[in-house]
């Protein structure tokens, strides 16, 4: 689908820019999820375990936000009609 919105000959530059964004993306994920668990353990004097419990509630929030308004977006706009002429 990242595909069909450039030219072919570009698809392999897209391709690559596509899973540099996504390795890049890992990293920010796990760096933060250390910053959180060092962050909880000096704020809040929670233990390893503690912290990476808290960094994953935090992971699953912004995971599940996300979910809930495509959820209700999809609801919205799929009982919007259609106006005429337009697709």
């Amino acid at each position: 689908m990242l595909n069909d919105g450039f030219r072919k000959e570009l698809a392999g530059r897209v391709n690559t820019a596509a899973n540099l964004i996504m390795f890049i993306g890992s990293f920010a994920v796990q760096w933060g999820v250390g910053l959180v668990v060092d962050g909880v353990h000096a704020a809040l004097g929670l233990d390893t375990a503690g912290g990476l419990r808290f960094a994953f509630a935090i992971a699953l929030a912004l995971n599940v936000a996300p979910l809930a308004w495509f959820a209700l977006g999809w609801r919205r706009e799929g009982a919007r009609p259609l106006a005429q002429g337009k697709v």
